[in-house]
């Protein structure tokens, strides 16, 4: 399931925006198309997990659009990497398990999204590390 409560992924240098759909290196916004986008939302938001092939095929493709399927999803693969200056060989962030999936391996902090109480002044900040 796709993230979108608000929340900010972050790991690195990189600030994952679920809401907005932006992704930022040291607060400069990087650009990545959308479904590269929600692939890797979809890793970042589940640090440390093994997310199935299936499972993202049926998250980015399920309204019946035909595509090539593995050549769809490893060109969003590699768009992300090339962003995250990631390297397959030796990952820093996504960990490919030939066949099955991948994981993103990084330590992730999730940033909660801000609610305003009745003087709307927004609570402090909350962080929860995340594996």
């Amino acid at each position: 399931m796709l993230n979108s409560a608000g929340e900010q992924l972050i790991f690195g240098p990189f600030e994952l925006r679920s809401a907005s759909g932006e992704l930022l290196k040291d607060g400069l916004n990087l650009k990545l198309a959308p479904q590269p986008f929600r692939v890797l939302l979809m890793l970042v938001s589940r640090p440390g997990e093994l997310v199935p092939r299936e499972e993202i095929r049926e998250a980015l493709w399920s309204d019946g659009t035909t595509v090539e399927f593995d050549q769809s999803l490893n060109f969003c693969i590699r768009q992300i990497r090339a962003v995250l200056l990631d390297d397959a060989r030796g990952p820093k962030y996504i960990e490919t398990l030939s066949k099955r999936g991948y994981r993103f391996i990084a330590p992730v902090t999730r940033v909660g999204q801000h609610e305003r109480d009745a003087t709307g002044v927004e609570p402090a900040q909350q962080t929860t590390p995340v594996a």
